[in-house]
């Protein structure tokens, strides 16, 4: 894991020879990219037509590859569109090896990369063999990198015989065990049907090529996503059709992995970009067909208090008020309010997107990545929201809203309200970038969350996070029985200081990304854990109790 940074004190040989250091960055979060040794910039092969796949790239995924219990970081690139000059730009994507305190490059020696515009990285383990594979979700389709880094030291291209077919606009991945038979199954979500060779002209003709500009999801039909079947021996079978999942034709742009219901099975929530919400509700039987039913008009959560769908882009989820069900969060595009959907239990939501505070402030801009963490540790979770545009005429078109834009931190005030953080969140939330892909990590094991930013057409960010927190903490390592070893789908009951928290293992996060799987609380003034209770994906329970603070929990299920 990277350490935290060291403390030093300035020394000199005789007065003259002092010179003035720069002060240690302050603030809650810290810009750490520099010392880490990453360089990743993501380059959008923008060749000068307004090819649409541009601007939504980059993405990030956390993972252990190599399995030595340091976090790992692949980056997810792009590719050169016709007219793009791909001289002196790397085009790969990049697999960043955790060395303690530095980062190495390892993409080349390892294989991991392929050369199409990637969108976004999904880490299961779809073989079972107890390592993270990587599904790549292309612009052209999905390709299957099988971890074979522990054998023959390098990723191999299985997509072939793996049975995947996805072909078109495919934006990201969820591994969920749907079926409850033990193994991941993947859902693809697709975007619109586009061609690159017959790209459109959007904007203002009239006043010429200076205000044309990237076209939106209107001007496209939606692509249909795809649900796979994983059959346990390393390969899939498409039962998109048979299921249903293919009618709707949305436009993906981002997956939750979510027990909705609270039922114990895994139900799924699409994001889509101008068109309806999905809300999968899983009716599976343990170990029979898959079965899902799209419930999101009558659960609440399939548009806006308005009736009208939204530009649904990045989402997460969490129990923002206490009560013990999931809010589920979506950024959208200016002047829409992000949205909180309110959990009224079973399965139902209320637009409260208004109420708790989250939605005015967002309406300057376009949010994508998002996650859901307890940057204070006080018990309840806060939210960090990555912001970037996505017509790059904006400021000539609308003064006052800026094409590259900050971020935004809002803090939980304990019942479900936030408030919108002020400059003591950091200099980085200052800075106005192309905000993208967001993925959480406790990268240095101190109890807290440090954050990973993909930026468009802009190098990547590490932050750290340095929130004087003096609440205690604790974390959960899950081992699923095999072939689910990372307990993907688990949930996990806390009861602390009086307070009853709930966290789950999600098989995807944020807008194309993947995050550390761990489980973190923040347990305020707590002495202990009173008990923690794991609900296992396939039904099973494990029960600790009076549990100490400071450190990360392994728990095993049991075969």
């Amino acid at each position: 894991m990277l350490r935290p940074a060291l403390a030093f004190a300035l020394a000199c040989a005789t007065p003259a020879g002092c010179t003035e250091r720069t002060p240690e960055p302050t603030g809650w979060f810290v810009d750490v990219t520099a010392r880490s040794g990453l360089s990743f910039r993501h380059e959008n092969g923008a060749g000068g037509e307004k090819q649409m796949p541009e601007i939504f790239g980059g993405g990030v995924a956390v993972l252990d590859y190599d399995g030595d219990g340091d976090l790992d970081l692949f980056f997810a690139q792009g590719a050169p569109f016709p007219g793009c000059s791909p001289q002196d730009r790397d085009f790969r994507d990049r697999l960043f090896r955790n060395d303690g305190d530095r980062f190495t490059d390892v993409t080349d020696a390892v294989g991991a990369s392929d050369a199409d515009f990637t969108f976004s990285a999904a880490a299961g383990d779809h073989d079972g063999d107890g390592d993270p594979d990587l599904l790549l979700c292309n612009f052209g389709g999905v390709r299957l990198l099988r971890n074979d880094v522990a054998e023959r030291g390098r990723f191999t291209d299985v997509t072939a015989e793996s049975g995947l077919r996805s072909r078109g606009w495919c934006q990201c991945a969820a591994y969920a065990d749907f079926d409850r038979d033990g193994d991941l199954d993947l859902y693809v979500g697709h975007y619109v049907v586009y061609d690159a060779k017959q790209s459109e002209w959007c904007g203002d003709r009239q006043r010429g090529d200076a205000y044309r500009t990237y076209c939106g999801p209107d001007v496209f039909s939606g692509e249909p996503d795809e649900l796979y079947r994983n059959d346990g021996n390393g390969r899939f079978t498409d039962v998109s059709g048979e299921i249903g999942v293919s009618a709707p034709l949305g436009k993906c742009l981002g997956l939750l992995i979510i027990d909705a219901d609270d039922d114990g099975d895994t139900d799924l929530f699409v994001s889509n970009d101008s068109t309806p919400n999905l809300l999968w509700r899983n009716d599976s039987l343990p170990g029979g067909p898959i079965r899902l039913t799209e419930v999101s008009m009558d659960a609440g959560c399939s548009v806006g208090k308005n009736g009208v769908a939204r530009a649904s882009m990045g989402v997460d989820a969490a129990d923002t008020n206490g009560d013990g069900d999931q809010e589920i969060f979506v950024t959208t595009f200016t002047m829409e309010p992000n949205t909180l959907f309110r959990s009224d239990g079973d399965g139902f939501y209320t637009d409260w997107s208004l109420e708790s505070g989250l939605g005015e402030p967002s309406r300057l801009w376009v949010g994508f990545g998002s996650r859901f963490l307890d940057i204070d540790r006080d018990g309840d979770e806060d939210l960090f929201v990555v912001n970037g545009h996505v017509t790059d005429t904006i400021e000539l078109t609308s003064p006052g809203i800026w094409y590259r834009q900050p971020s935004q931190i809002f803090l939980n005030r304990g019942d479900g309200r936030f408030t919108l953080a002020g400059p003591e969140a950091g200099a980085y939330l200052a800075e106005r970038h192309l905000g993208r892909a967001l993925a959480s990590w406790d990268s240095d094991d101190d109890g807290d969350l440090d954050l990973v930013i993909a930026n468009n057409g802009e190098p990547a960010v590490m932050l750290e996070n340095r929130t004087p927190a003096r609440s205690g903490w604790i974390g959960f390592d899950l081992r699923g029985a095999p072939p689910n070893g990372a307990a993907i789908g688990a949930r996990v009951t806390l009861r602390a200081g009086g307070r009853q928290q709930v966290r789950e293992v999600r098989g995807t996060c944020s807008y194309n990304a993947w995050c550390d799987l761990r489980l973190l609380f923040g347990v305020g003034t707590a002495a202990e854990v009173e008990w923690a209770e794991v609900r296992w994906p396939r039904g099973g329970r494990t029960r600790l109790e009076h549990l100490s603070l400071g450190r990360y929990v392994e728990v095993r299920e049991s075969p």
